[in-house]
């Protein structure tokens, strides 16, 4: 019997009987049929070496995706020798460098006066952490000191209840609360606390800085300058044309993902004999970022306007006859022009108060310059001669000051001031005189002396 007719044979289970009374043949057969077989299930065997190197690597892919880390690799002993152990230094640097150094200023708080700076923020397993940061008077040093102490969560990810509330003023204060009592730190040495200025840390009610001031006396409430600073920008910054935002952003995004359109960029910058720089991002979250951006979009502002010129022939894109649009009008150059010239003011001052200096006896007087210096940008000097005076009687006008004899040789008469106030006094010579009758006899009246207490007379 031939192999061709042996192919067509059908043969019975292998039983024990069956295998004693097959022949060399059979066996053959066999053999040959599961080969054949074999090579139509699996298609691998008949693919090209690039189709199983491609499929292998498809596979090899998958199982990447889906492989997750098991805490049961470390015991075993197949694992051991590529799994490497926490190293040496990060051992000392958790165990004995940190928890030294906590215990250290959880022993220095305990005794001392200390002011709380705190922020919260949201890490990258998405629980939500309060950053604390301790300031005090070091008396081994002589200098104020500021350190790290804890990062508290807010709340706990099972804790559904504050979960569902969030970050608010009441879990926040909470949350800050326990990390001193957790350490056993009188909570009497907290005499200031700083934060920035949202509605959960320093509103006026139900906030960390209304709870502060319910629970210490006395205590010194202070909003973060720098947040305030970013704000007033952020908010002068709304009162432009939207077309300026729009600009900047649609510039970088042409060309953030494209590295072809990059080195195209690159020759109309070497024609224009242009700095070869990138088109940088323009964030909100990053203060100083504001003002690179401004000035980087002026700096290529040429090649730019070449550049989309060329395209605008070649691509006919809505995005790009848009951005040209936007670089062909001279009122938008002229906004950028303008917050190139503001900006960096407000980020030389963001940059001065985030000093790790005490910079805080230096904050009155640098607002104040920089608040005539823009005042003067559209006020005459004469105007600007009233409100220096106006910030002086200010000064002036604090009980303690006011009712000082010594007052009197400075300031002997209010005619000066009260000429700066036509609408006050409506140019009335009597009711002038009378009120500079009473300035003189002030201190020889018999005043309470609870009144001297008062810091803002102008406030009821």
């Amino acid at each position: 019997m031939d192999g061709a007719k042996l192919a067509h044979v059908r043969f019975p289970l292998a039983t024990p009987l069956s295998r004693t009374l097959r022949g060399p043949a059979i066996n053959v057969c066999e053999e040959h049929l599961t080969e054949s077989e074999s090579t139509e299930s699996d298609p691998e065997k008949n693919a090209t070496p690039k189709k199983k190197r491609q499929t292998r690597n498809e596979l090899k892919y998958e199982k990447h995706n889906k492989q997750k880390y098991s805490s049961s690799w470390d015991l075993n002993p197949k694992f051991q020798k590529w799994i490497k152990p926490p190293t040496k230094t990060s051992c000392i640097v958790k165990n004995v460098i940190g928890k030294v150094h906590k215990e250290s200023l959880v022993n220095i708080l305990k005794c001392t006066k200390f002011s709380v700076l705190t922020n919260e923020s949201t890490d990258i397993s998405c629980v939500k952490h309060a950053c604390i940061v301790v300031r005090y008077f070091n008396s081994k040093l002589g200098q104020i000191c500021g350190h790290f102490y804890n990062l508290s969560p807010v709340f706990e990810p099972k804790d559904y209840e504050k979960v569902k509330e969030g970050a608010t003023g009441k879990n926040l204060f909470e949350s800050l609360i326990k990390s001193f009592q957790h350490n056993y730190i009188p909570l009497e040495n907290i005499i200031g606390f700083a934060s920035d200025g949202c509605n959960s840390m320093m509103g006026s009610k139900n906030s960390v800085a209304s709870r502060m001031k319910e629970h210490f006396i006395g205590i010194v409430i202070m909003k973060c300058i720098c947040h305030s600073l970013h704000l007033c920008a952020s908010e002068a910054c709304k009162h432009l044309p939207k077309r300026c935002e729009d600009l900047a952003r649609n510039v970088y995004s042409y060309f953030a993902m494209s590295s072809k359109r990059t080195s195209e960029f690159i020759q109309f910058q070497e024609f224009c004999d242009v700095k070869i720089h990138k088109l940088l991002h323009p964030s909100q979250t990053r203060w100083l970022s504001l003002n690179l951006v401004v000035s980087r979009l002026l700096e290529q502002w040429q090649p730019l306007l070449l550049f989309f010129k060329d395209k605008v022939l070649v691509e006919r894109v809505s995005s790009v006859e848009h951005i040209l649009n936007c670089l062909n009008d001279p009122l938008i150059k002229l906004y950028f022009m303008l917050l190139d010239y503001l900006l960096p003011k407000f980020t030389s001052l963001n940059t001065y108060f985030q000093s790790s200096k005490v910079v805080i006896t230096d904050l009155h007087d640098i607002m104040t310059s920089t608040y005539k210096e823009f005042l003067l940008l559209y006020m005459n000097s004469s105007s600007l001669m009233v409100l220096n005076f106006i910030i002086l009687t200010r000064k002036l006008f604090k009980p303690k000051t006011a009712l000082l004899l010594s007052t009197r040789k400075e300031y002997p008469s209010l005619f000066p001031i009260l000429a700066l106030l036509p609408r006050i006094t409506k140019n009335n010579d009597d009711f002038i005189q009378k009120v500079d009758d009473e300035w003189r006899l002030l201190p020889n009246l018999n005043i309470p002396e609870d009144i001297k207490t008062i810091e803002d007379p102008d406030l009821f």
